[in-house]
């Protein structure tokens, strides 16, 4: 049998302690919002009634504060006492217009009406949107009570023959008889009554916008207890049921609330009235009580439950948090001890008898853990004494690993003067050798230079053993670098007769890869296939694999290798014939570097060899199309470190440079400065520099450079060859202080160092070098880096000597087009017969004079002037006649028009413009003034029909510009008062209203 859990328990027996209380509260709290929710609603129906009441009393007022207004024009005194036939032909008008005026004021005010004292109508206005013209019922009855009225003005709600009410206000017009001269004698009578008869259109609004409750509504009925508007319930005009009529007029007496029952339904009535004739209503269906006292009900179930929910769930909460949980903690720390946790502990909390037993249950496991811990620090002991020897063994191969890379530096500069003295005496620095001497010098000079590939294997190993390698990923043609590659080693080829062969193809997609390290991939496989083949060919071909990526293979026809040994070729220091009779040298780092910088560009390298069966070597790089942008690192300076990182480590003979192409590079006594503090690297670049016919310039330290720089022609110098470790002053500054005088265009630098990290390119390019030559060097490769900065820079100097006489004859020429232009503006802007402005002109000015006006907000005025009759002239008198009568008149505006602001533009044929700023009374005045003043020309005009002389017509148009209008409608005002001056005569001048 299963038992009860002491959680159930707890909870059985304190439950009903909670909710029966909840439930009382819940009850009473439901009785008590249901009266509030009632009591509310009646009040909200009395204060709508009143917020009505008091809108209708507004309006109401307003019409009869505005009827008493209206009746004081002097403009009505003055209709009602005038002749039948003043009235009509001369009063009629302006009073009507009076009335329109009303009704642009006041909207509602869509039906004035004049009528005598019987009633009958003197003058009547009806707006457009009041178009039903049907009698108002009554309106004798109202009069007569107007009439006998103490009030000058009565309001009442009346009805038309269609049956639709109006409110209709009336004043009574009495004045005194002016035809009487004495008005102390005179006694006012009445003449007449105003009457406004006006749409209750503010009453319609109120009825169908003012709502209370979901269901409540407002009624306005008139005394005869007819509706004034319809809903959707009943038509306007109808009459209310008998039983509301009678608690309609209860509730109005009593101001108190009645019931009723309205098209079958049992409304809550209150009624208020408001004039004689109008009374307002509020239905209020006696359901929507009981649905709202219901739906307050479901909301107190709702909020008990809600209440009686979150109790228990306190209650459980508390018993969790007090009994359950101290259980539940001793339970985990007894599982996680016996898991293995010796480290684990039960919280106390308290004082009480659980806070007890998980102090003790605390003490348990310490002890446990003290046990455990001697046990972990003898074993720990033991692994530290193990992972010292570790470290020892790493420490020691890093000092072997500096030691190869700082021994491959300091041996570059005796190596560069070797090779360097070598070839200067080959060259014939020291005169004519015999063929055996040149052979030991050959000698020296190959031995040289194997031990400088050696040096540059191990730069390399040192440099990826220590992740220290640089790369410039960039898109790279596959095919150009191996044409180039191919034509690097062909000498290495052509003693063998081997056959070089690229079979990549030409519309290969670019490789995102280093160029100048992938050329040394390229180099060092293809140098090795040379070095092992002895007949045959070497082949480069490339396509796309299945995993998108660009495969290249290096291929030949040499004795081929077992496939046991091609793991091993590619591991450090490791040769395939590495006993004391191997027919082939180096150093066995060539392919262990190959693989470490196919690696680092994204790719992979294998190998497939046969004994007798030739080697292809595969390797694989990523397309430039499937990796983004931003995996592209550094750019032209890890460029140009790479470019001069690039190391042969096959080539062991120097590739000679023929002859032909030595005396291409041949120099024409240029200057050199060489800055080194070697004199054995002085003396093997002045031999080799002087040789090839370039004039030498040395110097030990920088402090001697930048003194000689100082006292020398800048146009003397060509190039600088500076070493980077000087005493006192090293490379680096010197050439930061050239560049504060020379710019790099002007006086090349070229670096010479061993030291030839990273760090060190990047400092050299920095500071403002050009190029840099690593040592050592080839006698081939200095003379060509020094030659092709020699002819930059002569080429430079005859382009900066080129661009300023260029530059001299663009000024010249500039300045030309310019004043050419300027003329051609000029032209362009102007009239030719008359040198007035033109259109063109004048609509741009007009467009900145409204931007200036409207910023200011000043009038800005516009003068539309034509000749009168001008067609006329032309044909009697003839066009040259004409001409000179345009002339004329075109002089006569611009002496009137005497301000630096005014525009006076002729707008075609004999037609002008003016523009001033001024308002419209100073803009008739000067229209007046030009029209007299080209009468008073007296130019004889015997065609004309409003004078003898030639006489113009004017329109004129003054606006403020603002948001509301465009320059446009300045002009297009001008030309309509210009057409009715036309209309009216000509020969005048006509403002545009």
């Amino acid at each position: 049998m299963k038992l009860m859990s002491l959680r159930a328990k707890l909870l059985l027996f304190l439950l009903p302690l909670v909710i029966g209380p909840l439930l009382g509260l819940g009850w009473l709290a439901y009785d008590r919002l249901r009266t509030n929710a009632q009591t509310t609603l009646l009040r909200e129906m009395d204060t709508l009634l009143e917020q009505v009441a008091l809108s209708e009393e507004t309006h109401r007022r307003s019409a009869l504060a505005n009827a008493k207004l209206f009746a004081g024009s002097s403009l009505l005194k003055r209709y009602l006492f005038a002749p039948e036939d003043e009235r009509v032909n001369f009063l009629l008008l302006p009073l009507l217009n009076l009335f329109a005026s009303y009704h642009d004021a006041y909207g509602d005010y869509g039906d004035i009406r004049l009528v005598d004292p019987d009633g009958q109508e003197l003058a009547r206005y009806l707006s457009d949107e009041h178009t039903d013209d049907s009698a108002l019922l009554g309106l004798d009855a109202y009069l007569a009570e107007l009439k006998a009225s103490d009030a000058d003005a009565l309001a009442r709600y009346v009805r038309n023959e269609k049956g639709d009410p109006l409110l209709l206000v009336g004043h009574k017009l009495v004045f005194v008889d002016p035809t009487f001269e004495d008005n102390s004698i005179a006694k006012p009578s009445l003449r007449g009554y105003l009457l406004l008869v006006i749409s209750p259109e503010h009453l319609r609004r109120q009825a169908e916008n003012s709502h209370f409750g979901r269901a409540g509504r407002i009624l306005f009925v008139d005394a005869q207890a007819r509706r004034l508007f319809a809903d959707e319930s009943a038509s306007a005009d109808s009459r209310l049921e008998a039983e509301l009529r009678d608690a309609v007029q209860a509730a109005a007496s009593t101001h108190s609330a009645r019931q009723a029952k309205h098209k079958g339904q049992r409304m809550l009535v209150r009624a208020r009235k408001l004039t004689d004739n109008l009374s307002q209503i509020a239905l209020l269906p006696e359901d929507e009580l009981d649905t709202a006292s219901a739906a307050l009900g479901q909301n107190v179930a709702v909020i008990a439950m809600v209440t009686l929910l979150l109790s228990s769930a306190l209650l459980l909460v508390v018993l969790h948090v007090l009994v359950l949980l101290p259980v539940q903690r001793l339970e985990r720390g007894a599982a996680a001890i016996g898991a293995g946790d010796l480290r684990a502990r039960v919280p106390v909390r308290g004082h009480d008898e659980l806070a007890h037993l998980a102090s003790v249950f605390n003490h348990m496991a310490a002890n446990l853990e003290t046990s455990q811990q001697d046990k972990d620090r003898a074993q720990q002991e033991a692994l530290a004494s193990k992972q010292l020897a570790i470290d020892s063994l790493r420490q020691a191969d890093r000092l072997k690993d500096d030691f190869l890379a700082n021994t491959s530096h300091e041996l570059r500069t005796p190596l560069h003067g070797i090779i360097g003295l070598a070839e200067s005496l080959r060259g014939g620095a020291a005169g004519p050798l015999t063929q055996a001497v040149d052979d030991n010098l050959r000698l020296i000079v190959a031995s040289g230079r194997r031990l400088a590939t050696l040096v540059n294997d191990i730069l390399d190993f040192s440099r990826l053993r220590h992740h220290a390698l640089v790369l410039n990923l960039t898109a790279v043609d596959l095919r150009s670098v191996c044409d180039l590659v191919l034509q690097l080693v062909a000498n290495l080829a052509e003693p063998k007769g081997l056959e070089l062969i690229n079979r990549v193809p030409p519309g290969l997609p670019p490789a995102w890869a280093d160029e100048n390290r992938l050329q040394q991939i390229l180099y060092n496989l293809v140098g090795n296939a040379i070095k092992f083949t002895d007949q045959g060919w070497v082949q480069l071909c490339a396509g796309i694999d299945d995993d998108g990526l660009i495969a290249v293979s290096v291929c030949d026809t040499g004795p081929g290798i077992a496939p046991s040994q091609h793991e091993a070729i590619f591991a450090s220091f490791e040769q395939l014939d590495s006993g004391a009779g191997r027919a082939h040298g180096g150093t066995g780092l060539g392919l262990a570097v190959t693989r470490s910088l196919v690696n680092a560009l994204g790719g992979t390298i294998r190998l497939e060899s046969q004994p007798g069966a030739g080697a292809c070597f595969h390797f694989t790089l990523p397309m430039a199309d499937s990796v983004t942008d931003q995996d592209s690192p550094p750019g032209k300076e890890a460029h140009a470190v790479d470019s001069a990182l690039a190391a042969d480590s096959t080539q062991t003979e120097e590739t000679e440079t023929a002859p032909s192409v030595m005396d291409a590079w041949r120099g024409d006594n240029q200057l050199v400065l060489v800055v080194d503090d070697d004199p054995i690297n002085l003396r093997v670049l002045t031999n080799q520099l002087g040789i090839q016919g370039f004039r030498v310039q040395t110097a030990t330290d920088g402090e001697k450079a930048l003194t000689w720089m100082s006292q020398t022609d800048a146009d003397e110098t060509c190039v600088v060859l500076l070493d980077v470790m000087m005493p006192r002053i090293n490379g680096f500054e010197v050439c930061r202080r050239l560049r504060e005088r020379f710019s790099a265009s002007e006086l090349p630098i070229l670096f010479l160092t061993a030291r030839n990290q990273e760090r060190d390119l990047l400092e050299g390019f920095r500071v403002g070098g050009n190029d840099y030559l690593p040592k050592p060097f080839s006698r081939g490769e200095l003379i060509a880096r020094v030659h092709v900065h020699v002819s930059l820079v002569e080429r430079t100097r005859a382009l900066h000597q080129l661009t300023q006489e260029l530059e001299q004859r663009v000024a010249e020429r500039t300045q030309a087009l310019e004043q050419a232009h300027a003329e051609m503006e000029r032209l362009a802007m102007r009239d030719s017969l008359t040198q007035l402005f033109n259109r063109r002109y004048l609509d741009q000015a007009l467009a900145r004079e409204w931007g200036r006006a409207r910023r200011h907000s000043e009038p800005l005025a516009a003068l539309m002037i034509d000749v009168d009759f001008f067609k006329q002239y032309n044909d009697c008198y003839g066009h040259p006649m004409g001409d000179r009568c345009l002339q004329s008149i075109a002089a006569l505006l611009c002496e009137h028009a005497r301000r630096s602001a005014d525009i006076v533009a002729r707008y075609g044929g004999e037609e002008f413009f003016v523009i001033v700023q001024d308002d419209a009374e100073q803009a008739l005045t000067l229209a007046e003034q030009l029209r007299a003043a080209v009468a008073a020309l007296a130019i004889e005009h015997r065609d004309s029909t409003v004078a003898e002389h030639v006489t113009v017509s004017i329109g004129v148009a003054t606006l403020t510009p603002d948001s509301t209008n465009q320059p446009e409608d300045l002009l297009s005002q001008a030309d309509t008062g210009l057409y009715q001056a036309k209309q009216q005569g000509r020969n005048r001048v006509v403002a545009h209203a």
